[in-house]
């Protein structure tokens, strides 16, 4: 096995994917989780523990709620536009019957699950030891260190989609460039706006 092959998974594994729709649906509630599990973790206090039973059946419910929702829309709003764009690269692979739309879907889901253990890891050691934090050297290295990791675990998750992505659509090498900085700048794009509307619009819903 190859470097790549560690990194963004063999190729194979991408050729078994499946239209099957139960492991789709479930896949929508894994990136729910992704999505949120940092905010959930980061005011875990405030949102379930010292409330009222009413208050704290409100908060699991609406919880619940939001991960599956988030989810949904998540996968539903990154992989569509690609899906339609995608098949412009490569015209003679048309697809009307929604399968290789929901192999775009799973490719997806399977980066997000693949990057999440690494980013709770990063996240609980600077949660959990602020001191290595304020131990560099200033606020310019503070900020040069989170960018220059939030870039490579970007570069990383895009790569593991746009490994997938090339795998099912058997793209010629030639575009493996654009499919890569396609969906690296289209996930950029819709992280910060989800995570404009999980702080602002989701998380005051809580009581």
């Amino acid at each position: 096995m190859n470097i790549l092959d560690m990194l963004l998974l063999p190729k194979k594994i991408y050729d078994k994917l499946t239209d099957k729709k139960l492991t789709l649906y479930i896949g929508f509630i894994l990136v729910g989780i992704v999505d949120l599990c940092t905010f959930f973790i980061n005011d875990f206090a405030g949102l379930f523990t010292g409330k009222s039973a009413n208050i704290l059946f409100y908060n699991i419910t609406l919880a619940l709620l939001m991960i599956v929702l988030m989810g949904f829309v998540d996968v539903l709003f990154f992989t569509v536009p690609l899906f339609d764009l995608f098949k412009l690269f490569k015209r003679e692979n048309r697809d009307t019957s929604g399968k290789t739309l929901t192999k775009v879907m799973k490719a997806y889901i399977l980066a997000n699950i693949i990057v999440l253990p690494i980013n709770l890891i990063i996240y609980m050691i600077f949660k959990c030891f602020p001191n290595l934090v304020t131990s560099l050297n200033s606020s310019y290295s503070i900020l040069f260190f989170a960018f220059m990791l939030d870039l490579l675990i970007s570069i990383w998750f895009s790569g593991i989609i746009a490994r997938g992505i090339n795998t099912i659509y058997k793209f010629d090498v030639r575009l493996k460039s654009a499919v890569f900085m396609t969906i690296f700048t289209w996930s950029y794009i819709l992280a910060e706006v989800f995570g404009f509307i999980i702080e602002n619009w989701f998380m005051p819903l809580f009581r």
